[in-house]
């Protein structure tokens, strides 16, 4: 138990397979090995290489500080049908340079959950040219569910996240992404997103940062950074933080933009816009969705916020609550356009119960 279970530093083959084998009682802690990545298994190399890890169990593994138990360098990942659980650091992490990882239908649970905080992990720690996640279950896990640092192609399709401690899933830049026909649920957050995504079809349902009083508690379905992203098509119901229980964009660049169409939101809270918290956030287009049963302080339905130009266009808003002002909408400093919407039902503890404006 004083080592790692696996470690290759030069596989040095077209395509090395690990298939059907319990991996397990691997201690990559500081002091007993060389480094402390890769406590389960650890593969170095090149990108011509492929490392396929098929039908495995991975479990109740030692790291040191985030660290994994899978670790694979500059190869292409291919990992089918794996259960990567209760190892008390990260589950995997495929990094530097690597062409593409696939993760399909595993079970990645349980992970970083150290009682002492040393090794708080999360489910998976990705970098690659394409990312492709597809049928896989991230629940339960000390940080993240999954966390890709950078792809230029990226698809998630069909994944559930779920109970983890900080986000379902980070995406922190691709240029080309789509998101897609997952669900995030009773996550800290649902998801945190960078880059130029399609966001579509979705179900983002009871996250909630018990922090939720902090100053970053915000999104608690999804928050957006920067680039430019389509939220399409997508159910938020029972999501809530301190500001923008369902989606919050916050401190987009000017020339980025904002589309939120065709959803559905129910349900949500927070302190400011119930549903939607737009601060700082460039250009907006919010179109063509239903937001209702939504509860805010300020903006049962939406809250904009400071520099912020949002063109509401064919929504319907029915039955929000503001504690205070904007029952339906709340715009403090912001450039709005509004078209064809549809409000009714809303109430405000103080000013405004369909809408309430504020310079």
């Amino acid at each position: 138990e004083l080592g790692r279970v696996f470690y290759i530093p030069d596989i040095n083959a077209a395509n090395f397979v690990l298939d059907g084998l319990r991996l397990i009682h691997g201690n990559g802690y500081e002091g007993l090995t060389s480094d402390n990545c890769g406590s389960g298994v650890r593969m170095l190399a090149s990108n011509d290489d492929q490392i396929t890890l098929n039908h495995n169990w991975v479990f109740d593994n030692v790291a040191y500080y985030e660290c994994p138990a899978i670790h694979i360098w500059r190869a292409r990942a291919l990992l089918t049908d794996n259960s990567i659980y209760d190892n008390n650091g990260m589950g995997v992490q495929v990094e530097w340079n690597s062409d593409s990882v696939n993760l399909t239908n595993n079970i990645i649970s349980n992970n970083g959950i150290d009682p002492l905080d040393i090794a708080p992990g999360s489910g998976a720690r990705l970098e690659a040219y394409s990312v492709n996640l597809s049928g896989n279950t991230f629940s339960g896990n000390g940080l993240d569910g999954a966390v890709i640092l950078s792809a230029s192609d990226l698809t998630v399709q069909d994944n559930t996240f779920s109970q983890n401690l900080k986000n379902g899933l980070v995406v922190m830049d691709s240029p080309n992404g789509i998101i897609r026909d997952n669900t995030f649920e009773a996550n800290g957050r649902g998801a945190n997103l960078s880059g130029y995504l399609q966001i579509v079809n979705n179900t983002f349902r009871d996250n909630y940062d018990p922090s939720s009083d902090g100053v970053n508690a915000r999104g608690a379905g999804l928050l957006l950074g920067y680039g430019q992203m389509d939220v399409f098509n997508n159910l938020f119901t029972g999501n809530q933080s301190a500001d923008g229980g369902a989606i919050a964009a916050v401190g987009i660049m000017s020339d980025d933009s904002i589309f939120i169409r065709g959803n559905r939101f129910l349900s949500n809270q927070s302190g400011d816009g119930g549903a939607i918290y737009l601060l700082n956030a460039g250009t907006n287009v919010v179109e063509s969705n239903f937001i209702s049963g939504n509860q805010g302080q300020y903006g049962g339905g939406l809250a904009i916020d400071e520099e912020t130009i949002a063109t509401l266009r064919g929504n319907m808003l029915i039955d929000n609550t503001a504690t205070s002002g904007g029952g339906a909408v709340y715009c403090r400093a912001c450039t709005l356009i509004q078209e064809r919407n549809w409000l009714t039902g809303n109430m405000a503890g103080t000013y405004g119960n369909a809408l309430h404006i504020q310079w």
